[in-house]
Parts: structure tokens; C-alpha cells; sequence
């Protein structure tokens, strides 16, 4: 299952696999979340896009 969000990546939007996901974490005192991958890639998500994917329950267990 691949799931398509909007990151500050370049050209905006990426798919993602839940399962490469590694870790999350919020970024810089802000709304927003870095989502690490197992390949050591990472993404810059928005407050809004962080909740879908806790919603989802992709990172909720990641994030306190």
C-alpha cells in the first residue's frame, strides 16, 4: 500500500510506503513532522498532513 502526501520535498508531493516508515518526530518547534525512512530518507510534513497520517494510524504510535 503506497499513500501519496504533500511534503516540502521538491515538486510537493511524494508516495510513501507506511511500512519503510522508521520514525517521526516534530521539527523545530513547529507543527510539522519529520518522517524518517529505513533508507535514511526523510521527509518535512505539514501539522495538517501529520494529522492524516495519524489519523491513518501510520505514525500515531511515533509522536507524543
Amino acid at each position: 500500500m503506497s499513500i501519496q502526501i504533500l511534503t516540502s520535498a521538491p515538486g510537493g508531493y511524494v508516495n510513501i510506503k507506511p511500512s519503510d516508515i522508521v520514525s517521526a518526530d516534530h521539527w523545530r518547534m513547529t507543527d510539522d513532522v519529520r518522517v524518517r525512512f529505513f533508507n535514511g530518507d526523510f521527509v518535512i510534513v505539514s501539522g495538517d498532513t501529520a494529522s492524516r497520517l495519524r489519523r491513518l494510524g501510520i505514525i500515531s504510535t511515533m509522536l507524543k
